[in-house]
């Protein structure tokens, strides 16, 4: 049925297409090419691809036009570009501007290969200067070869309502449910799409798109024992995707459930609500948000049995009200949140994470890349093997400011309930709440090298209070001027630090029991009235 479902689909231009129910054999052609503008819906169409060749079974393409060199630099910020020439432009019209300038940079975990860019819409032209809705997020040189060329993308394209069944595990990587290239407002809904070996669905270089209420059953190899060696995504964005979202959709299997990645063309996803999905059973994370730009709300999503959470690196972003659960003990990533490099000015707020190895944790936040604004509000942990909260920086940072760890419940962990290491200027820690029923191996708060940090208000039952202690990397050598007040704890330990040579502040904390507070090492400062 290949043929006559092409023909079909061309001869729709600009029209809606509806496909009777029936199950429909596509093995002449891998893929179906859609044409420009048409909305195919397929309430109980069944396109089965499982004996055609591997490719995008069905594939929306459009493409971009030539090249216009920028006459000037165009910085973060601006809303005029000066270019060589305007031939072919107009307001209204979507284009994309990028350049030879890497993502971020090696020696930071960055993208070897990655450039920036990004789209805007051309709001007006005054001889050769485009003005364009909007700011630039990044800075683009004439030193680094910025350009401009025009999206020539199918509009609008919408898929909804009908199955795919790819070909399975097995192949080369190369079988895809939907494939979206180029295109503006692109509409993905009510798609069931089964055995894709690489991705249910890829979107890229797309400004504008919803892929709402999909059903997406990866391809899942028992023989990939090694989740590296996976590479199947339910859901990918990739490269210069921009003002997506990903609602209300069920992935099962796979690596990831959904992905950004990085690609051979220029450009970052940013401006993306991901929004009540479910995702089940990945040899991953659930949600990773690899080589990203910013402006990404993670919100209302449930992840359940996945290898990993959320793998989270972007300049923005918000992670609220998501559940994570039941992550397994035998996986080596563990964590329900995983901060990784450029991630900054993240909000995680409101989110539960049940039976994990790790609640939040960092793998290792560089200088270079100088997260700020780091703020983990009102989440609950519970069941956590390790660490509920572990946040650190690498060795040789320049510091970071503005990490505040507040109104956070934690019950039953292994390791600490809050751990923070590195040159963390003036973090706040306060009104925490943990509980434990089984006396854990670390603390209430532990402080690794952090410069005056505010620990106030929290409660700590049935564990050690808190430890001051060096970094373990050398930079810098101590905790230096930590203030706890207001705490309270009823271990009959009292709280303790290794900190030689750092000034300790307490004022007004409660131990029940009365047990006093001592130090085992280094000078203790107790203001007149303390208890």
């Amino acid at each position: 049925d290949s043929n006559a479902l092409q023909t079909a689909f061309t001869a729709a231009a600009g029209q809606h297409l509806n496909i009777p129910p029936g199950t429909y054999k596509c093995v002449a052609d891998e893929q179906i090419v859609f044409a420009s503008g048409v909305i195919c819906s397929g309430y109980g169409a069944t396109l089965d691809f499982s004996a055609a060749a591997e490719g995008s079974h069905v594939r929306v393409t459009g493409s971009v036009g030539a090249n216009i060199t920028l006459t000037g630099n165009a910085n973060a910020g601006a809303s005029v570009i000066a270019l060589s020439s305007t031939a072919g432009l107009a307001p209204g019209d979507v284009i994309r501007i990028s350049s030879d300038q890497l993502v971020r940079l090696a020696a930071i975990g960055g993208s070897t290969t990655q450039t920036i860019g990004e789209f805007a819409v051309v709001r007006s032209i005054t001889g050769l200067n485009v003005t364009i809705d909007g700011f630039l997020s990044d800075t683009y040189t004439t030193a680094a070869n910025a350009v401009v060329c025009k999206l020539l993308a199918p509009r609008p394209n919408g898929i909804a309502g009908r199955t795919i069944i790819g070909r399975g595990a097995g192949g080369t990587n190369a079988d895809r449910g939907i494939d979206i290239l180029y295109a503006e407002n692109a509409v993905v809904r009510d798609c069931h799409i089964i055995d894709c070996e690489r991705n249910g669905i890829k979107v890229e270089q797309t400004y504008k798109f919803l892929i709402d209420n999909c059903d997406v059953r990866c391809a899942f190899n028992p023989a990939d024992t090694v989740p590296a060696s996976l590479i199947r995504y339910g859901i990918c964005p990739t490269g210069c995707t921009q003002r997506g979202t990903i609602s209300n959709c069920h992935i099962t299997g796979g690596k990831h459930g959904i992905v950004w990645s990085e690609n051979s063309r220029p450009g970052l996803s940013r401006d993306v609500l991901v929004i009540g999905n479910t995702i089940v059973g990945t040899g991953h994370c659930g949600i990773a948000t690899h080589e990203t730009n910013g402006n990404f709300q993670i919100i209302a999503n449930t992840l359940i049995g996945c290898a990993g959470g959320m793998d989270i690196r972007v300049r923005s972003g918000i992670v609220q009200g998501n559940e994570v659960r039941d992550i397994p003990a035998s996986s080596t990533i563990g964590a329900c949140v995983l901060l990784r490099e450029n991630a900054g000015d993240i909000l995680v707020s409101g989110n539960r994470f049940v039976g994990a190895r790790y609640g939040i944790r960092t793998a290792g936040l560089p200088s270079l890349a100088r997260p700020i604004d780091i703020k983990i509000l009102d989440n609950h942990f519970e069941d956590i093997d390790q660490h509920a909260i572990e946040l650190e920086q690498l060795l040789n940072s320049l510091g970071m400011t503005g990490l505040v760890i507040e109104g956070n419940s934690i019950r039953n962990v292994g390791g600490d309930g809050i751990k923070v290491s590195g040159e963390f200027i003036q973090p706040r820690i306060g009104n925490n709440y943990a509980l434990c029923d089984t006396p854990p191996t670390g603390y209430g708060v532990r402080l690794c090298g952090t410069l005056k940090a505010f620990v106030v208000g929290n409660t700590f039952i049935g564990m050690v209070p808190a430890r001051c202690q060096p970094d373990g990397q050398g930079v810098p050598a101590v905790t230096r001027n930590p203030l706890f007040a207001g705490n309270v704890w009823d271990h009959s330990t009292a709280f303790l630090s290794n900190d030689s040579g750092t000034q300790i502040q307490r004022r007004d904390n409660t131990q029940i029991g009365d047990v006093d507070l001592v130090i085992a090492s280094g000078v203790i400062a107790v203001p007149t009235g303390a208890r």
